[in-house]
């Protein structure tokens, strides 16, 4: 029997989460970067992380790699949601006069719910000032998102 909707949604949230924390600390270790990596909640709600893999692929098949990695557990019934966390730049306009802003980097996660939550969630960042110099984390913003790990298959037409 598959859990509620408001426990879907706070398994989700607390792997956001765990994906931000996560983050945090990449970027402190390796001065400010890190590789993509995955996040999974197994069937005993367990956090699980993927940090290493593919290092040596370009960014976008590191992605497919750690989606591919999140569908074969979805597949094995081993997974109850995953999320994959990367570095994304963006750039924020202004809604009223249409000009784009200056390019920032954002911590940029999307996570899916067996259930059927699936979120974006993006959280600005830049290095703080000071001694310690740790990065300084802005507002989330979080979207709904689409089905990338227990998604069916589109139907042939």
């Amino acid at each position: 029997m598959e859990g509620s909707p408001n426990e879907a949604v706070a398994e989700a949230e607390s792997l956001v989460n765990g994906c931000l924390a996560q983050a945090a600390r990449l970027l402190n270790e390796q001065g400010g970067d890190f590789h993509p990596f995955s996040a999974w909640l197994d069937e005993a709600g367990t956090p699980h992380y993927t940090l290493d893999a593919g290092k040596h692929l370009a960014a976008a098949d590191q992605r497919e790699l750690l989606d591919q990695g999140l569908r074969d557990l979805a597949a094995q019934g081993a997974l109850r949601a995953g999320a994959v966390c990367l570095i994304a730049t963006m750039t924020q306009g202004d809604s009223e006069t249409g000009e784009e802003g200056d390019p920032i980097d954002a911590v940029f996660i999307q996570s899916e719910h067996r259930d059927g939550e699936a979120w974006i969630a993006t959280v600005p960042f830049e290095r703080g000032w000071g001694l310690r110099r740790r990065w300084k984390f802005g507002e989330p913003l979080l979207l709904p998102g689409w089905s990338f790990i227990f998604g069916k298959p589109e139907a042939a037409s």
